[in-house]
């Protein structure tokens, strides 16, 4: 159905302050309104010109009257604008998208902006293909290309397929999100996640001067808490790897999820490993050959690296001697749905069996072997120790009771409360009796 358009111009006097009184000074502004029939939301902006009071008429939608040589170029201007808006509409009916006031506008401030939203998606798609890792790792682009291909997804099944970016309102972002949490099942954040690449894709179209303003700038994402990390004890490691699976595929999929365990390599980071390529030797402390990784993570690109150091401890060089040095690899769907197999055979839960709880269960053994944080940071090839710190906080609770039992107390005796101790005629704790003795003796 064709929309019916308004174009109409209105006068603002002008005003100044005189001995604190607000006056007429005699001039109008004019501006311009558009007006879309059976739609709330207008459009209305400065139209540029000023003219007399006198001058001004509200027939056919405002004009000027004047009949010098600049009231004529002002009421011709004025008659130019109209048609360009018109046009513009015009344009919009024959290719069957959507009229809105605000699109009228946007078009017409910047003809470039004659792109829908998912032209923009597509556009910024093709920039970042080339710049797959110079910039960008190949993990980030093939998930902002999974996440557009959701938008697209819910703007068709709203008759939104031609929307303008401009039109992307906190309004429709609030529908995009319940419309993940509700139809498509998405976690909190994953549905935030797919709100922000909108918000993205629309700040990326105002750099490229595509756009002129963000309509998402101010929005508010809020995710959920933080949850705990899940991860495997030592003895569920230990017991997956003792477990007797018949089915090779199987053991196949053991094998990778317990290597994960002992190397923290991501799932992509697997999947990419060429020993032989990554492999290093070097001789440890006792004089013992062995041998190490150092994997340039996925996530890297030239601008940013991400580089795991990783001894190869026992369990995992049994296992790379196992498959001579080939780690077997499965997509990464047929992966999880194999390891919840195996974990329900061993009453684990679906939770406790994912791809990246293996890389987590990593960080968490070498944390309890008493490994110290910035060397975790390096093995999992975090970008910072402070990253390191966040993801294990819940850890290090524990893992710092232990360390302070093992400094201070006997770990296989319950610590009685130290009595004071007389030291120079001072009272003082047991932990620092010794330090003020020696202090004494060597001021004596």
């Amino acid at each position: 159905m064709r929309a019916l358009v308004d174009i109409v111009f209105e006068r603002k006097h002008l005003t100044k302050m005189t001995k604190g009184l607000i006056n007429r000074t005699g001039f109008i502004s004019i501006s311009c309104i558009i007006k879309v029939h059976g739609q709330r939301a207008q459009a209305r902006f400065e139209a540029g010109h000023l003219t007399t009071a006198d001058n001004w008429s509200t027939d056919g939608g405002g004009r000027v009257l004047g009949k010098t040589p600049a009231d004529r170029h002002i009421d011709s201007q004025l008659v130019k604008m109209r048609d360009d808006l018109n046009d513009i509409h015009a344009d919009l009916e024959r290719q069957g998208k959507t009229v809105t006031a605000r699109r009228i506008l946007d078009i017409y401030r910047n003809p470039r902006t004659h792109l829908s939203l998912l032209d923009l998606m597509q556009a910024m798609l093709k920039e970042e293909k080339k710049l797959v890792g110079v910039e960008l790792a190949l993990g980030t682009y093939t998930g902002h290309k999974s996440r557009f291909k959701k938008v697209a997804q819910f703007l068709a099944a709203h008759n939104l397929s031609d929307l303008h970016p401009s039109e992307f309102t906190y309004s429709t972002a609030d529908k995009f999100l319940h419309w993940l949490l509700l139809d498509q099942k998405f976690g909190r954040n994953s549905a935030v996640k797919g709100v922000q690449v909108v918000g993205m894709v629309l700040a990326w179209g105002v750099r490229r001067e595509l756009l002129d303003v963000n309509p998402m700038q101010q929005y508010k994402y809020k995710l959920a808490p933080p949850k705990d990390i899940i991860y495997l004890m030592a003895e569920d490691v230990a017991e997956l790897a003792a477990f007797p699976l018949e089915e090779p595929t199987l053991q196949k999929v053991r094998d990778a999820f317990i290597l994960q365990c002992w190397t923290g390599l991501a799932y992509a980071d697997l999947l990419a490993l060429n020993v032989r390529r990554d492999v290093e030797n070097y001789i440890d402390q006792q004089g013992v050959k062995r041998r190490l990784l150092r994997v340039r993570r996925q996530k890297s690109t030239y601008v940013k690296n991400y580089e795991c150091i990783i001894p190869l401890l026992p369990e995992a060089e049994r296992i790379l001697t196992q498959y001579n040095d080939k780690v077997p690899i499965f997509t990464n769907q047929a992966y999880n749905r194999y390891l919840k197999e195996i974990g329900a055979r061993l009453g684990f839960s679906p939770e406790q069996m994912t791809t990246h709880v293996g890389r987590k269960t990593a960080g968490v053994l070498m944390l309890n072997l008493g490994v110290r944080m910035e060397v975790v940071s390096k093995y999992l090839g975090h970008r910072s120790v402070t990253m390191t710190e966040r993801i294990y906080a819940k850890i290090l609770d524990k893992t710092l009771i232990e360390d302070f039992g093992r400094v201070f107390y006997n770990a296989t005796q319950t610590p009685e409360p130290a009595q004071p101790q007389e030291v120079g005629g001072r009272v003082v704790p047991l932990w620092a009796e010794a330090t003020l003795v020696r202090k004494e003796a060597a001021s004596a």
